[in-house]
């Protein structure tokens, strides 16, 4: 079977606005990762195995470290095999940078950095590890979904920069008005939360994450998030806030959506922004 994509394109919108139109015509993406998850189903399980096994010894840092690194591996999986069903471009794994409290000399940044977030330039997403414990307690019993939706927006970003989505965006906003800018950054976001869906949709199915409310879920994450910017260390910067993502309710549709769907074509939020039903 033939999949076919077209690369994101720029849409030129009103006054010379620019938004990115994630137009992707792959044909049955959620069928392909079915297979390619049933080929590799025996030996994940194996593995989250044995990284279960180590996680009880080990003291609660060192286990909420592995935790996260097997979240990341997995969201790794799922995106490997998506891409590869795709056939739009070819998967580089990020690197991967564990910190606690902030983080400085990142993404080019002469300022200490707060929170998780992804750097484009170097490949590399940024997990706050006090962050996300402060996640995992105010979620509760949706902890885990919290926790893979986290590391799943920061996946959705770096799929976003190997695209070209990102650098479409960077694009529009630079030729944009400020407040359209801000509108063409939070429709990027918000398809980072879809495609965190997607890949939360396969560790759900294969068992590798707990299920949980999603709306609790999004509400620990915004909550101490907020809080977090409103008492960052001085001098520091919060690069990925998730107030920025549209509103409550937008957050919550399109990770619905991606959880929901699991097609690769349903996170086309661009489209939903041009059409007015973002």
């Amino acid at each position: 079977m033939n999949h076919r994509s077209r690369l994101p394109r720029v849409l030129l919108i009103g006054l010379g606005a620019a938004v990115v139109a994630a137009a992707t015509s792959a044909a049955s993406p959620a069928a392909a990762a079915t297979s390619a998850a049933a080929a590799t189903s025996a030996a994940t399980a194996t593995s989250a195995g044995a990284a279960t096994s180590a996680a009880a010894d080990a003291s609660p840092a060192e286990s909420s470290a592995q935790h996260i690194q097997v979240l990341v591996r997995d969201a790794n999986a799922y995106w490997t095999q998506e891409m590869r069903a795709l056939r739009s471009s070819s998967y580089d794994t990020p690197d991967l940078t564990l910190f606690s409290g902030a983080v400085s000399g990142a993404c080019m940044s002469g300022q200490p950095l707060i929170g998780p977030f992804y750097c484009p330039n170097d490949e590399r997403i940024y997990l706050d590890q006090d962050f996300l414990g402060q996640v995992a307690q105010r979620a509760g019993a949706a902890a885990d979904l919290a926790l893979a939706y986290i590391v799943g927006h920061e996946f959705g970003e770096h799929v976003q920069a190997l695209v070209g989505t990102t650098a479409l965006v960077e694009q529009a906003r630079a030729s944009s008005t400020a407040a359209l800018s801000a509108r063409t950054w939070a429709t990027a976001e918000l398809q980072s939360d879809c495609y965190a869906g997607l890949w939360v949709r396969w560790g759900l199915m294969q068992g590798m994450i707990k299920a949980g409310d999603t709306s609790a879920a999004l509400a620990a994450v915004a909550a101490v998030s907020q809080a977090l910017q409103a008492h960052a260390p001085k001098g520091a910067a919060m690069v990925d806030p998730i107030q920025g993502y549209g509103t409550a309710a937008q957050r919550l549709k399109w990770l619905q959506r991606g959880l929901n769907s699991g097609n690769f074509n349903d996170c086309d939020t661009f489209g939903a922004e041009a059409a007015g039903t973002l």
